[in-house]
């Protein structure tokens, strides 16, 4: 049996709830940007490691949206350019859940639709493939 870790699957299914949360506080007008950039960067680093495994690497362990975007495009050439792309979450991964911490301001709406994009591209690859 597959331990969850190794199953692309489980990462998509997670990377889905932390969009939906993002998505929510995004829509809040009361809640400052961070909630919903945490939320992104999170969702963003789960189907990034979705797609590492379904190319056959174990995921390190990091928040670290640049590497793991080098990693993949490594992988998969045709995955080439997200690091600029999720450039704006960079620091949500772990310096934002602080205080004191500057917020820097985000453009919800866009990177919305960017992580969006990227986890249904985690989704489509990681469906099981038919027998031959």
């Amino acid at each position: 049996m597959t331990p969850p870790e190794a199953d692309p699957r489980a990462w998509v299914e997670r990377a889905r709830a932390d969009l939906r949360v993002a998505e929510l506080a995004a829509a809040d007008p009361d809640l400052p940007d961070w909630p919903a950039g945490f939320h992104l960067q999170q969702a963003a680093e789960k189907a990034l490691k979705a797609l590492l495994i379904v190319h056959g690497r174990f995921p390190p362990r990091t928040h670290d949206l640049e590497h793991l975007c080098e990693a993949v495009a490594a992988l998969d050439p045709s995955l080439d350019g997200w690091s600029d792309r999720l450039l704006p979450l960079a620091d949500f991964g772990v310096a934002q859940r602080y205080p004191g911490v500057d917020e820097p301001a985000l453009e919800t709406g866009p990177l919305l639709a960017c992580v969006r994009e990227l986890v249904e591209l985690a989704a489509a690859a990681s469906r099981p493939t038919a027998p031959a």
